[in-house]
């Protein structure tokens, strides 16, 4: 097996660049994101478009490693990343550039695309790319009937109206505000810090819980752990559930406030959009605003 020491050798790989085909957020040659197709090149004054005339008729062999100790050893295309070209680890003429798709099992490990170029003498250049989980997350509230926007707001649920005799009673109403976070791009655990602002709030049963998919409801807690999926999407919902019972008339206002504090897979933060699919200037903010009922007084009579 050839060595390192090919280092040593007399043929100059002037250049070792990459280029973006899919870029989203940081998406780079050197931190690609699932699924995004690179071109990596050397000998190339144009971004890998044309190879300098100097070291045209040259033979290069590419490959990509994950052993530091020898990056001479190759991995065999498929597990990590994908490459359409026949001349993966086999020499050809004048291919100067290579195109990688990078794949989810690669994320959070380094790899290195190593090439070597043969004229009278040989050369080995290599490049650390890390290939990353470049996510994006949809923070949004959702309506009584299950459509998103942002801060939206609605009135306070119907009042049940009972008698006994003489004493009437007013059952103020249950209701259940949502929130929903839709994440792509994301192939690996993530997690959501989640506070719940609850100080504007009067209902004397209030209920808070998130659901991840269709998995079921749990209390909810200050960090919610999603587990990987491989479609690189996943749904969470949070919800409130109130019960105003007898005690809470909603003459005032009243709002549910959710902040999220930070979405990420350990070594990304994801790209946090609203229900327009704008980034969130400042904090990551939806509020559920429940509107005052009119303050209608008792009924009057001669």
């Amino acid at each position: 097996m050839k060595k390192l020491a090919f280092l040593l050798t007399a043929v100059i790989v002037s250049t070792f660049g990459s280029n973006v085909f899919a870029q989203a957020g940081s998406n780079s040659g050197e931190y690609p994101s699932v699924g995004s197709i690179h071109s990596y090149w050397v000998n190339s004054d144009d971004d890998g478009a044309s190879q300098d005339g100097d070291h045209e008729g040259n033979s290069y062999r590419w490959w990509v490693s994950n052993n530091t100790e020898d990056l001479t050893s190759a991995l065999s295309s498929g597990t990590y990343f994908t490459t359409d070209a026949s001349y993966y680890n086999s020499s050809e003429q004048d291919s100067f550039a290579i195109d990688l798709t990078w794949n989810a099992a690669a994320v959070g490990d380094t790899f290195y695309v190593v090439v070597e170029e043969t004229g009278t003498c040989t050369n080995i250049k290599a490049l650390p790319v890390v290939p990353t989980n470049d996510f994006e997350v949809q923070f949004v509230a959702l309506d009584a009937n299950g459509d998103s926007g942002d801060s939206l707001s609605r009135c306070a649920p119907d009042i049940a109206v009972s008698a006994s005799g003489l004493t009437v009673t007013y059952d103020y109403g249950k209701d259940t505000t949502m929130f929903k976070v839709t994440a792509t791009g994301i192939y690996a655990a993530w997690s959501i810090s989640n506070v719940f602002d609850l100080t504007a709030l009067d209902a004397p049963t209030k209920i808070i819980e998130y659901q991840v998919g269709n998995s079921g409801w749990t209390s909810n807690t200050a960090t919610v752990n999603v587990p990987a999926n491989s479609s690189g999407t996943e749904e969470v919902y949070f919800r409130v559930a109130l019960d105003n019972e007898t005690g809470n008339d909603g003459l005032d206002e009243q709002t549910i406030k959710l902040t999220l504090a930070s979405v990420t897979d350990g070594n990304n933060d994801a790209k946090i959009v609203d229900a327009d699919n704008a980034e969130f200037s400042g904090d990551a903010v939806q509020v559920q605003t429940i509107k005052a009922r009119p303050s209608t007084s008792g009924i009057g009579s001669n």
